[in-house]
């Protein structure tokens, strides 16, 4: 079990970096470029307990850091960037694995409790996926999905860019229309890796 505190990780947008150079502010244990980005629109540092461990440039579109771009899920932290997802292991430090949950961006990851939930809010999606990197089930909407999203006891509330509510269950991803009509399900995305495997090379690169 990690004994790190959450007050110990950082998470740092890093747009100016550059990739195999040695003339960057700070030098990371590891540099990873999801998709072999030429041009990542999003990419961040993660520093844990002052020590620059990663840094990962993804596709899609930019992500911009709050309280929902890292989030902490045992020994490991779960990082929104790009279109993509990625998990960290605290222990091992490397990359568990990095899934795509949004064909655009993803705006936040969050966490339910009560429903031992890991969700995505994305601008075309709202996506349930769990610690192993494996999609459960993906919906959308009419439109983009930007005007609010939250937890409810009992589902899922997202807000359209017409202003238009789904309410998403947290089973299965079924959807009722608050105001009119209905949401839409998004064929499944296949996961990167099979469960309980790590991603090392392929996709990525690693100066490792």
């Amino acid at each position: 079990m990690s004994a790190i505190k959450d007050n110990d990780i950082r998470l740092k947008d890093e747009l100016l970096y550059s990739f195999s150079s040695a003339d960057n502010e700070r030098r990371y244990e590891t540099e990873i470029i999801i998709e072999d980005s030429a041009h990542p629109a999003s990419i961040f540092g993660l520093i844990v307990s002052g020590i620059p461990r990663l840094v990962v440039g993804a596709p899609g579109g930019a992500t911009i850091i709050d309280e929902h771009t890292l989030i902490r899920a045992g020994d490991d932290v779960l990082i929104a960037i790009g279109s993509y997802v990625c998990s960290y292991s605290l222990v091992r430090f490397e990359l568990n694995w990095h899934l795509e949950v949004d064909q655009a961006t993803c705006f936040g990851i969050y966490y339910s409790p009560t429903h031992d939930a890991y969700l995505s809010h994305g601008e075309l999606s709202v996506t349930r996926f769990d610690l192993f990197g494996r999609i459960l089930w993906q919906s959308g909407g009419a439109d983009i999905l930007t005007e609010g999203f939250r937890l409810a006891p009992d589902f899922i509330e997202v807000i359209d860019f017409n202003d238009d509510v789904y309410r998403f269950n947290y089973a299965d991803g079924e959807s009722t229309k608050a105001e009119s009509g209905g949401g839409d399900r998004i064929a499944p995305v296949t996961p990167p890796t099979p469960p309980g495997m790590r991603l090392r090379t392929g996709r990525f690169q690693s100066d490792h």
